[in-house]
């Protein structure tokens, strides 16, 4: 069960880092969905269901999560108002949510919105819209802004071998 503090994070890649302050490392491949450059629109993957962080984060554990987990965490996230953030640091608002919702359709494969990669879309990941400041818009365009991961909090536990059996890839 998690806990009832959530703030999204538009992260950026480690290479990228617009400033020498500490960047947030990306731990999840959760690339921009789709975009329109006239509202300064993104939609993204909060957090994928039952896929395994691709790296180690911060705090030296990769994490994955049970679809029921991150409804709970988008439900609170909604319910403590969609606040956002840049770099896991304090002082940063690159913008407002227009959407947050659980994904229940079918699989959706979709080209990244920069054309690079596909992203798959499975029932029970963690959408977000938002539409970013114009300079959080710049970050985006120039490629420094790589998706975003929820900061907060959550209890821990050590999968059972059926969770880890089920974890996409």
């Amino acid at each position: 069960m998690t806990e009832a503090v959530f703030k999204l994070t538009v992260n950026i890649t480690p290479e990228e880092t617009p400033d020498p302050s500490p960047p947030a490392r990306a731990i999840t491949d959760c690339a921009v969905i789709k975009s329109n450059e006239e509202q300064r629109y993104v939609l993204m993957v909060a957090y994928p269901a039952m896929k395994a962080d691709v790296s180690v984060a911060q705090d030296g554990h990769r994490d994955c999560a049970q679809p029921d987990v991150i409804e709970q965490a988008c439900f609170n996230f909604m319910r403590k108002g969609c606040k956002l953030g840049m770099f896991h640091e304090p002082g940063h608002n690159p913008g407002e949510v227009v959407e947050n919702y659980i994904y229940r359709g079918p699989t959706w494969v979709e080209k990244s919105a920069d054309g690079t990669t596909e992203q798959v879309i499975e029932p029970g990941d963690w959408l977000c819209g938002m539409i970013l400041t114009p300079d959080a818009w710049a970050l985006y365009k120039q490629g420094v802004i790589g998706g975003a991961s929820p900061q907060g909090r959550a209890r821990r536990r050590t999968p059972d071998p059926d969770t880890l059996a089920h974890l996409r890839s």
